[in-house]
């Protein structure tokens, strides 16, 4: 029954990023959107096209819902508030995202971890475009915002709960239909690779990689269920996939803790010794990224030394 109530709309991304799921929950006339896509005139005309299939327009649904803030889940945002829908975001993420927004510093402060580590000069060259121009891809939009702690929804009539589940962004959060059981993941779970985490510079978490862990753990104690997520086919088995994400995720602190020796050591070096020199520019910076989440983690437990050396962090092993 609600397998026929609630519909995939793929939205383009650019160059080899692909697609991105939304869901659009249709229920007796009433509509309501589960992230919308990345900012851009076409991405607009492909989704009043794609709602216009279950006879749905931008101006009578009921709400959006956004999984969390990256331009692809919550981009036309501002296109769906000037139709008069209201736009709902975490506290967290609508707070991050603003800061954002607001200062184009964010850009290269983002793309240079703050300037707390070390990068090839070229590196950080190439990257801070990047960012420049994932920020484009969200046109400015102040939302609404999603209760806080987990708890009802409801969705187009239909009863959810929401989950929040820290990790890939700290207000990341999922939609569950108990009686379906049928979880609206965003990209909390994904069916073909690992989950990218948030680092601490914008978490309010000092291991946001650990927050992540439990919040996969709460939701593989759900039981049973089907997982639609933001990016690729759904997931089948939901508890599996947790249990295999977290140990990727451990199989990852694990070579990172393995890298590291007693001399000091960039996080840059480490995620080149660790995962491998990668070729593309923002393939590093997720190389780096993930690390860095890693370092993090083991820095929480006790299992790794940082060092302050010429305003730049470096990192040994205990002992």
């Amino acid at each position: 029954m609600f397998a026929e109530m609630i519909h995939r709309i793929e939205m383009p991304m650019p160059g080899m990023l692909g697609t991105v799921n939304c869901y659009l929950v249709v229920n007796s006339g009433r509509a309501a959107l589960i992230d919308t896509g990345m900012a851009s005139e076409r991405n607009v005309a492909i989704m009043e096209k794609q709602l216009a299939r279950w006879g749905v327009k931008a101006s009578r649904l009921e709400k959006v819902l956004c999984t969390h803030y990256h331009p692809d889940h919550c981009g036309l945002g501002k296109f769906f508030q000037e139709s008069g829908t209201p736009v709902l975001l975490s506290r967290d993420d609508a707070e991050e995202m603003a800061r954002w927004q607001e200062s184009p510093l964010q850009d290269e402060q983002l793309a240079t971890f703050y300037g707390e580590h070390e990068l090839p000069v070229d590196f950080r060259k190439e990257v801070t475009p990047i960012f420049a121009y994932l920020r484009s891809l969200r046109q400015p939009f102040r939302p609404d915002v999603l209760p806080e702690g987990d708890g009802a929804i409801d969705i187009a009539g239909i009863p959810f709960v929401l989950l929040h589940t820290t990790g890939h962004t700290d207000g990341h959060v999922c939609f569950f239909q108990p009686d379906t059981r049928v979880l609206v993941a965003g990209d909390h779970i994904l069916g073909h690779s690992l989950v990218n985490i948030v680092t601490k510079y914008q978490s309010r978490f000092n291991s946001p990689l650990a927050q992540y862990l439990l919040s996969l753990k709460k939701i593989s104690a759900l039981g049973t269920m089907t997982a639609i997520t933001a990016h690729g086919d759904p997931v089948a088995d939901v508890p599996a996939r947790c249990e295999a994400l977290a140990a990727l995720h451990h199989s990852r602190i694990i070579e990172v803790k393995r890298t590291l020796s007693r001399t000091p050591q960039s996080a840059y070096e480490l995620s080149c010794r660790a995962f491998g020199q990668k070729r593309r520019t923002f393939s590093k910076w997720l190389n780096m990224a993930q690390t860095i989440s890693c370092i993090e983690y083991l820095e929480q437990c006790g299992e790794v030394d940082c060092h302050q050396m010429r305003n730049r962090k470096r990192y040994s092993s205990v002992g």
